[in-house]
């Protein structure tokens, strides 16, 4: 059962409401956790998202994480990771780097594809904003599921 907090921010496509929860559970994620565990840093930043709340969107995330784990990835990465897109970016473009030199050192053990391996070389800092935007509607309809599901 979904928490009014989350209900009212999923109202509306597009809400400023949503983004504002997603944002926080990033925050809840990265410095607090759920009331009574140890949280994983200190921050001087505060969260406006019951634990409730952040527990439901974080089973989204799972849900998204099983279904799409690297559209998961962009969104861990902006949200709990506090990265921007121009950062992701770099990431990203270092870990094509790194997955190059493994890929000529182990050719045993790994085959090129060029449908995957290329990608990285063509992304942009617009195409991860897509990306993530399209994380934001997943999150959302399987919220929206749940919500129905009651």
């Amino acid at each position: 059962m979904l928490t009014n907090e989350i209900i009212c921010a999923i109202s509306e496509d597009n809400s400023r409401e949503y983004i504002r929860l997603l944002h926080n559970y990033g925050l809840w994620s990265r410095y607090f956790g759920c009331s009574g565990y140890p949280g994983h840093t200190s921050s001087n930043q505060t969260y406006t998202i019951s634990d409730e709340s952040a527990m439901i969107i974080d089973k989204a995330f799972c849900e998204l994480k099983q279904k799409q784990p690297n559209l998961y990835k962009l969104l861990n990465m902006f949200y709990i990771q506090c990265k921007s897109p121009d950062e992701i970016f770099l990431i990203l473009k270092k870990q094509n780097k790194e997955q190059k030199i493994k890929t000529r050192h182990c050719s045993n053990y790994f085959r090129f594809n060029p449908a995957v391996d290329t990608a990285l070389r063509y992304v942009t800092t617009q195409a991860i904003c897509d990306l993530i935007r399209r994380g934001e509607q997943l999150i959302l309809n399987q919220l929206r599921i749940m919500n129905e599901g009651v």
